[in-house]
């Protein structure tokens, strides 16, 4: 008896051609692999889908312009689509994206950091095995013995230290005093001067205003504070000239706005309120050309001022109802109130070759309460 051979395939064609418009057309290929005799396993993978209106195909169909196409595209030909789509030519040129990923990282970092945070401190769980989330307890109770030993050494007044992984709290303890000239212990809750981390929040708080499309990087700051459009640089002793550019909003997120104070913390907080000392930095000189140099100066207190004038609220207000109530931050505040003084921890400083000692400038006596900063003044927990 003859071998049973295999009967030839019928002619067919491409799953994704349309057949002709009239007469018979032969059906589509269950394959595009060009074989006579497909072993069984090639057929199964190349059945139809149940759906009697689809078919499963070997290969895609043609990249859609504009959407596929750009899906298919390497990431740096995509970023050069995608700002040729969105560059607006009276803007200027467009942010890098970079730039922009950082800025939107920055608060979607510190947002997420600070619920993690509030949690802890809202429901207080108890501590959970460091174990039981991959850490080594011996190790961990390195933390507390270093610590004591600064605080021994008299290299700083007092600690507050918490980790916490998995989103679970597996340490959390209190070291030292409230300051170097305070007997009563540390207190777990103990509200510390956030100093220049005030910044990242101000920063959130412009974010958002960004993403809803309030304010852009690349627009002057005179247009939402008119003071700034007649600002100078002092490009020599005693001469002063126009800037090459206005100073932008990007400018004041990158400390780059040339934006500069001589005036030590405690001289800003005796003066009546952020727009006042904002107004005052209008007025000049800058010392440097906007853009051109990083300089650790009054940007984000300008920043501030900049989410008041757009948001119509008090930078507090703004950043109470939009950034700490949101995410149960009931422990952070400009001006902690009274029943919290127990609790403050004393602005500890340590020069270079100075001996620790209590701040020489006593912020929370000389800070008017009408005072409100972008770069500095709030206070908080370490949970």
């Amino acid at each position: 008896m003859p071998p049973r051979t295999a009967p030839p395939p019928p002619e067919c064609r491409p799953a994704h051609l349309p057949g002709p418009s009239s007469g018979s057309s032969p059906p589509p290929c269950a394959s595009t692999t060009r074989s006579t005799n497909p072993s069984p396993e090639r057929l199964i993978a190349t059945l139809p889908h149940r759906s009697p209106r689809r078919t499963r195909r070997s290969h895609p169909d043609p990249p859609r312009p504009g959407r596929g196409e750009l899906l298919r595209q390497p990431a740096r030909k995509h970023r050069q689509t995608h700002q040729q789509r969105t560059r607006a030519p009276s803007r200027g040129p467009p942010p890098a994206l970079c730039d922009i990923v950082a800025l939107l990282m920055t608060r979607r970092a510190l947002l997420l950091g600070s619920l993690c945070l509030s949690l802890l401190h809202a429901a207080d769980p108890p501590l959970a095995s460091p174990e039981s989330v991959g850490v080594s307890s011996p190790r961990l109770k390195r933390i507390d013995a270093w610590l004591e030993s600064l605080v021994a050494s008299k290299q700083a007044a007092g600690f507050v230290s918490l980790v916490a992984r998995r989103g679970k709290l597996i340490h959390h303890s209190a070291t030292g005093t409230r300051g170097m000239s305070l007997t009563d212990p540390m207190p777990k809750d103990a509200l510390f001067d956030l100093a220049s981390m005030t910044k990242p929040i101000t920063v959130t708080a412009a974010l958002m205003l960004l993403e809803e499309g309030r304010i852009t990087l690349h627009e002057p700051v005179s247009k939402h504070i008119p003071e700034f459009k007649d600002i100078r640089v002092e490009t020599a002793p005693g001469t002063l000239a126009p800037p090459a550019r206005p100073i932008q909003v990007r400018d004041l997120f990158t400390h780059t706005s040339g934006v500069f104070t001589r005036r030590s913390r405690s001289q800003i907080y005796e003066l009546p309120t952020l727009e006042a000392f904002v107004l005052e930095l209008a007025r000049g000189p800058l010392p440097v050309q906007p853009g051109s140099t990083w300089l650790y100066g009054s940007s984000h207190d300008v920043l501030g001022h900049l989410v008041q004038k757009v948001s119509g609220q008090p930078l507090d207000r703004f950043i109470q109802d939009r950034i700490l109530s949101p995410l149960h931050m009931r422990d952070t505040w400009y001006w902690p109130p009274d029943s919290t003084a127990s609790r403050r921890a004393l602005l500890v400083v340590r020069g270079k070759d100075d001996p620790t000692g209590e701040s020489r400038q006593p912020l929370s006596a000389v800070r008017a309460k009408t005072y409100i900063g972008g770069a500095s003044g709030l206070y908080s927990t370490a949970a």
